[in-house]
Order: structure tokens, then C-alpha cells, then sequence
């Protein structure tokens, strides 16, 4: 019953679309649709509004921008999925990690890296995240790491 009804209401709007774009009058549209002026004027605007909106090319662009994300985080999702259970070793790992940063950074969650002079390219700093708390670690956090120094091995 209620399909029944929105397709009679969508046909009535049409209808007012296709009665203004002749040149009817509100009022008369109105006494061919059994509604008042107003309502019929309402309907007409907000066909119009819906097609303008369609029709823009921003929309158009944001629509294409989130199907793009969409798809991505599906097929970075189907990535992780398949590389789950061998996540202990190097290469599997590895590819994990590097699923998680491409979502960050699609997410706007991590800066693009900012480029270093030659010498500062050869020094790390440590920062320390807790793996299963996220929380900072003080220990060893803001160290300069150069390639003469032994890895922290604790």
C-alpha cells in the first residue's frame, strides 16, 4: 500500500513537472492533481532542485571521490583478509603495515612525509607506541638513531 502510494505520489509529481514545463499554471496544475497551488509549486521546485543537484558538477565529483574510497577500503580490506593468517612472517607483515598506512593516510590521519636535507635523511627518532595500548612509551622515545648506533633490543 505505501509503494502503491509513493508511486502515485512520484506520477503526480512528474506530472506537475511535465504540466509547468508546458506552461500550465500552478492552479491549474493543482486542480488537474487534486492539491493545492502551494503544494503543487512545492513539488515543481524540489523536482527542479533534485535535478540541478544531480547535474552539478561537484556533486558529481564528491559522488565519484567516495565511490573511489569505497572501493579502496574494499580492496585494501580484502588485502588484509588474505594476508592475516601469515602475519608473523616478514614480507606478511610487512604488507600489513603498509595496508594500515595507505588507509591512514587515504583517511587524512598521517602527513605526507616532509622532505629532509641528505644529512638529516640518516637519523631516525624513536617514537614508541605501545602495541596493544596505542599509549606513548617514554623509554628510548625521541632518541636520535644514526646508522653507527646498535639497535635497541629490549
Amino acid at each position: 500500500m505505501k509503494q502503491a502510494a509513493a508511486m502515485k505520489h512520484a506520477d503526480r509529481v512528474a506530472g506537475a513537472v511535465r504540466m509547468q514545463a508546458a506552461g500550465a499554471s500552478y492552479r491549474v496544475i493543482a486542480e488537474a492533481l487534486g492539491c493545492s497551488p502551494a503544494t503543487a509549486m512545492r513539488w515543481v521546485k524540489a523536482a527542479f532542485a533534485q535535478q540541478a543537484k544531480a547535474n552539478d558538477p561537484k556533486a558529481v565529483i564528491a559522488a565519484a571521490v567516495r565511490d573511489h574510497r569505497a572501493e579502496s577500503h574494499r580492496l585494501l580490506d580484502a588485502v588484509v583478509d588474505a594476508n592475516l593468517d601469515l602475519a608473523g612472517t616478514p614480507g606478511n607483515g610487512n604488507l600489513l603495515v603498509r595496508t594500515v598506512e595507505t588507509r591512514a593516510r587515504m583517511e587524512g590521519l598521517m602527513a605526507a612525509p616532509i622532505p629532509q636535507p641528505r644529512a638529516a635523511a640518516e637519523e631516525w627518532q624513536v617514537v614508541i607506541a605501545d602495541y596493544e595500548t596505542g599509549e606513548m612509551v617514554d623509554a628510548n622515545t625521541g632518541e636520535v638513531i644514526t646508522p653507527a648506533r646498535k639497535a635497541i633490543t629490549e
